[in-house]
């Protein structure tokens, strides 16, 4: 036994040594996280623009008869509708629509880069069709990426937001751009690390605990470094495991040989489901949805309205409705419905809605379209990411300032663990 527990002790040296420093980047930027995310192109942001029926009738001709993602956007004075990633009615910017854009945006133009490649703000592999791609420059150092091939905008974000980003989002989610450009590598990358971070908590868990056991009490060093370390991954030490292991769990899969996968793949949108006419006329953008009933998702405000897709429809959904879509689309009977307002798995900022439970699946959904299925992997995985990493529990959904506060001491007392660590790693390998 003793030769077990001095390999377990000398794996988790070699191994907190190695990550010391990716530990202290993960916890000290998802302080930073609690507030300020990777800058992106939001909703708040973009402009509210009035609806040309004649030019969007135009571009509805070219939509196929169904489809798995519709949305109406704009671009300056350009109407655009992104269907399952192609973009009809793309145009190439002139001098005259990149001038009409920054001003829907408040941008004073300093100057303007042509991007023969993507930069650290726009990472993504996916966007290299667009190349080359204008990024507009404000005054205040702002930056406004547009399309040359399609003219859609890409990514908006301040020089605060990507300040903030330098020390919160870009080492958490570890995004440098040689790796992140590759989706895949990057996903194998952050699962390895993290697996392997998991892994070495787990053996300081085993450590404290037998330490505990053996002496059966909490002080047990006179140095203080060595003291703090035990004794904060003594009690904190489960809480670190949580943080690293559902960061993980962020991008792998919950294993169908734990728990069984029944995925629900949602049907195909049908375009005669759809009266343009019934479009509502104007917004930030639109989406169209037909989770329960065809509707359209538009952002005018900060918050998202609901509107029939038809103006012989209305929105309002009834049980019996909710009901017939499940027996069709799951083909499983339906063997209960009850209210929810605030759930595990269902919180719309106290919009009341309904659980429906079938043979394999939980549905949530409200009368104002929400509609989501669950099967027990995947509200599995959804415990081990958004409720061990966030804290998204019914408990704390109403609590914000709360929930804050027990994320703070979750992070602190991590970061006690992890300094106090990387500390004695380097007086090891000093010595």
């Amino acid at each position: 036994m003793k030769k077990v527990y001095s390999i377990i002790y000398k794996l988790h040296k070699i191994l907190s040594g190695i990550l010391s420093i990716l530990f202290i980047l993960w916890y000290v930027s998802g302080l930073v996280m609690l507030y300020h995310p990777f800058p992106r192109l939001n909703d708040t942001i973009r402009p509210v623009k009035e609806v040309d029926y004649a030019v969007t009738d135009s571009l509805w001709q070219q939509v196929p008869a169904t489809f798995r993602s519709c949305q109406f956007i704009f671009s300056g004075n350009h109407q655009l509708i992104k269907v399952d990633g192609e973009v009809l009615g793309a145009y190439h910017p002139t001098k005259d629509d990149i001038l009409s854009i920054a001003d829907d945006y408040n941008i004073i133009i300093h100057h303007i880069d042509t991007l023969a490649d993507i930069d650290r703000w726009i990472p993504f592999n996916r966007l290299m069709s667009h190349l080359p791609i204008y990024r507009l420059v404000s005054n205040e150092e702002d930056y406004l990426y547009i399309s040359s091939q399609t003219g859609e905008i890409l990514q908006y974000n301040t020089k605060k937001a990507r300040l903030w980003a330098y020390v919160g989002a870009i080492p958490h989610y570890v995004y440098y751009k040689p790796l992140r450009r590759d989706s895949e590598l990057w996903k194998d990358v952050v699962i390895l690390l993290s697996g392997i971070a998991t892994i070495s908590v787990i053996l300081g868990l085993i450590i404290s605990i037998r330490f505990l056991i053996k002496r059966k009490r909490l002080k047990l060093f006179r140095k203080a470094t060595w003291q703090t370390h035990y004794l904060f991954g003594l009690i904190s030490g489960i809480f670190m495991f949580a943080f690293i292991f559902s960061g993980m769990m962020s991008l792998a899969k919950v294993p169908e040989i734990l728990i069984e996968r029944h995925p629900y793949k949602a049907p195909l949108l049908e375009k005669s489901h759809y009266d343009i006419q019934a479009l509502p006329s104007h917004f930030k953008r639109c989406d169209l949805a037909d989770d329960i009933k065809p509707i359209f998702r538009s952002y005018i405000t900060e918050k998202m309205e609901i509107s029939p897709a038809t103006l012989t429809n209305g929105v309002s959904i009834t049980s019996n409705e909710v009901e017939e879509i499940i027996n069709s689309r799951l083909q499983e009977d339906v063997l209960s419905t009850e209210t929810v307002v605030n759930d595990w798995f269902y919180y719309q900022n106290g919009e009341k809605g309904f659980k429906t439970e079938t043979t394999h699946h939980s549905v949530y959904w409200n009368e104002k379209g929400y509609f989501k299925v669950m099967d027990r992997n995947s509200k599995a995985r959804y415990i081990c990411y958004q409720v061990l990493h966030t804290f998204k529990i019914p408990f704390l959904n109403t609590k914000e300032p709360l929930r804050l506060t027990a994320m703070w001491i979750l992070l602190l007392s991590g970061l006690v663990i992890v300094i106090s660590g990387t500390i004695l790693s380097y007086r090891i390998v000093r010595k």
